[in-house]
């Protein structure tokens, strides 16, 4: 219990960590390409507003330097890597002074294909460029402007991240692993305090109740069967079950259980259950539709499935709709075994199918004993599939029936 409690805990606490770290690294990421893709365009239209007018002082030289302020548009140009032309008639004047990784074709095949897009600013490639015209003469210039070192400084921003997110969460799930058993110690000793008082409550309780049969027993033999000793005896009986099931579900939680198996051959074994049924089942004018293949066997735990058969059983013919079938398919497959039992109720539970399975849930709100049961049979069931390997679920179908499903 305490190995599984702590492995719950480590997959929430690194979901919750993994999700932060996401969110967190997602932001970095997405705003420093805002910042750089802003910066470009700022970059951009300085050094166009430097073409279009040559000899006109870029404001911010004087300026006093401070820590945070940026380097005047000067510096900033000088520092760039691009490249511009000037339109002279359909003849483009290039000045390729600040590139060097361009020949004159290549740059002039960018003027040309910006100039026949239309649009006073774009990008082609790892160029963006910007047209501009030229208060004095009315001349059109053109910079482009290389932006490869700012796409790499967003990528290398992206991987240093990520590197440092899984340093991060290879470091957090180690923290989580070492201090996960602390965390979850009081409540592995909760529920390990549960689970004895149940195992030992139970088995306490089966001494007075076999005491209480035995003395109904002896009473009936000395005054005879009367209503009164029957309803002591059915009493018995539930309660027997009770502790039954109660027992199973404290065994459940256990980390592991060696159950010994056998060869059991499924097909003999569900019809004798079935067969148990048929009386309780006639009582209600409810009636079988078995469909029991001959001959299907698997490995288990024998004495499970006649409380999973017999819990599922008797589970269909309690909320059956009178005068109702219930009908029972068995089927092998090529690794397991499906057992299907499904049965029409007056109405349909209103609530999810696999709530069905929780503890102590009842449709019956007020815990009456109109259909007999505690609650606890389906989880049970679910339990003891565990157990032996395997699994069940619950579907509606229509507007009245259920259908139990369940593998092994």
């Amino acid at each position: 219990m305490t190995k599984k409690l702590q492995k719950r805990f480590v997959i929430t606490a690194m979901a919750a960590i993994t999700l932060l770290l996401i969110v967190l690294l997602g932001i970095i990421n997405i705003a420093n390409t805002w910042y750089s893709s802003h910066e470009t365009d700022k970059l951009l239209n300085i050094l166009a507003t430097g073409e279009a007018m040559p000899h006109r002082r870029l404001p911010g030289n004087e300026r006093e330097r401070r820590f945070f302020s940026p380097p005047p548009p000067e510096d900033t140009r000088m520092a760039a890597v691009y490249f511009s032309a000037r339109d002279n008639s359909g003849e483009y004047e290039l000045d390729l002074n600040r590139i060097s990784s361009l020949s004159r074709a290549e740059a002039l095949e960018l003027v040309k294909q910006a100039a026949n897009e239309n649009s006073e600013s774009g990008k082609i490639g790892n160029f963006k460029y910007q047209i501009s015209i030229s208060p004095i003469n009315g001349r059109k210039a053109f910079v482009f402007l290389d932006t490869s070192s700012h796409r790499y400084a967003v990528l290398r921003v992206a991987a240093l991240s990520v590197l440092a997110g899984f340093a991060v969460w290879a470091l957090m799930l180690l923290v989580v692993i070492l201090l996960s058993r602390q965390a979850i110690l009081p409540i592995a000793r909760n529920i390990e305090k549960q689970k004895q008082f149940v195992t030992d409550a139970g088995h306490e309780i089966k001494t007075p109740l076999a005491i209480i049969l035995a003395n109904t027993e002896a009473m009936e033999l000395r005054n005879g069967e009367n209503k009164w000793s029957r309803n002591i005896k059915a009493q018995v009986s539930r309660l027997d079950g009770l502790m039954k099931d109660l027992l199973t579900l404290a065994r459940s939680d256990e980390a592991h259980i060696d159950l010994p198996k056998e060869e059991v051959n499924m097909s003999l074994l569900l019809s004798d259950c079935t067969d148990m049924f048929i009386e309780s089942a006639a009582l209600r004018g409810v009636s079988f539709e078995p469909d029991i293949p001959e001959n299907i066997t698997l490995t288990s735990h024998k004495e499970y499935l006649i409380r999973i058969i017999s819990t599922l059983l008797d589970n269909a013919v309690k909320y059956a709709k009178p005068e109702s079938t219930v009908a029972i398919h068995l089927a092998q497959h090529e690794k397991t075994t499906e057992l299907c039992i499904r049965n029409t109720c007056e109405a349909l539970p209103a609530c999810d199918p696999e709530k069905l399975f929780d503890r102590f849930y009842r449709e019956d709100t007020a815990r009456t004993q109109k259909n007999g049961g505690y609650g606890i049979g389906l989880s049970a069931a679910r339990a003891m599939i565990s157990l032996l390997g395997g699994s069940i679920g619950a579907k509606y179908e229509g507007t009245d029936s259920i259908v139990f499903i369940a593998k092994l």
